[in-house]
């Protein structure tokens, strides 16, 4: 019976150390925020390195991708709300009418 217990508790252990895992793992994470890129932004680029220089700019423009994903993330999450709102709107709007209308014809 306590092996059972034991199995099952195991079992459950693995699978939330596995979600835990598995959702710091997909969190894309912002190289704006990198602690070396951030470093290097404040440093006159004459004072960097050449591979100082290199990173900062492969960090750069992953700064901009990543902001541009975002960005349009955003507005698509925007265009979902404006278009769930307009059809919440129609379905209302046909629900009072729906209502109204046979009133209306007595």
């Amino acid at each position: 019976m306590k092996s059972k217990k034991l199995q099952l508790m195991r079992k459950k252990y693995i699978l939330i150390v596995l979600l835990f895992i598995f959702s710091i793992s997909t969190k894309a994470q912002n190289p704006c925020n990198d602690s070396l890129y951030l470093a290097l932004k404040n440093m006159p680029l004459n004072q960097m390195t050449d591979r100082e220089f290199s990173y900062f700019q492969e960090t750069e423009k992953a700064c901009a991708s990543f902001n541009q994903t975002k960005l349009q993330e955003e507005t698509k999450k925007e265009n979902v709300q404006k278009a769930t709102n307009t059809y919440v709107a129609i379905v209302l709007v046909s629900l009072v009418a729906a209502f109204i209308v046979p009133f209306l014809i007595l």
